[in-house]
């Protein structure tokens, strides 16, 4: 059918609409567990385990990877998107107004044996499938900020990518 030939043309646009909002959510969950990754290299770089006692060194490894750990943990927070919030998503980042991949992917609800009613469903549809022209996903918009309002990550990373040259001297 017509309607089955549109959506599947929006095959690559779909998976990339779905791929991005994976990203978009799961990007806030892995950037406290990379940081406190970054803060085991850093510590590692600047020769920090040679500088405390055994007990000490046990003691923050342990704290770092219970830390890890318990970071790692928020993926399971992570919620896949549905179909139609990747339809919202792309019709959202395409700027469409009236929802026109969700129309046809729509069935009648009432009148699917009136001519008439089925004529004017028809129509709406047709109308809706002549917008569906230069579909974009959009780009990712993955907001870490919400997770660490104080930028801690940066200062780890800064920290981290110093070591890393402090580490060659």
């Amino acid at each position: 059918t017509r309607r089955g030939g549109l959506l599947r043309g929006q095959a690559w646009i779909r998976w990339t609409a779905r791929i991005e909002l994976i990203w978009e959510r799961l990007w806030p969950l892995l950037v406290p567990a990379i940081t406190v990754a970054l803060a085991f290299l850093a510590i590692s770089w600047f020769g920090v385990w040679q500088l405390v006692p055994a007990w000490a060194r046990y003691v923050l490894l342990a704290a770092l990877a219970l830390l890890f750990l318990r970071e790692l943990a928020r993926l399971r927070h992570l919620v896949l998107p549905t179909p139609g919030e990747v339809s919202r998503r792309i019709e959202t980042a395409s700027n469409l107004e009236d929802r026109p991949i969700s129309a046809l992917e729509d069935e009648i609800a009432f009148g699917g044996g009136d001519a008439f009613s089925r004529a004017l469903w028809d129509e709406h549809r047709r109308r809706m499938a002549e917008r569906l022209r230069g579909l974009t996903a959009g780009t990712p918009k993955p907001d870490a900020n919400r997770t660490d309002p104080w930028a801690l990550r940066a200062f780890v990373a800064l920290l981290t990518f110093t070591a890393f040259f402090y580490s060659f001297g």
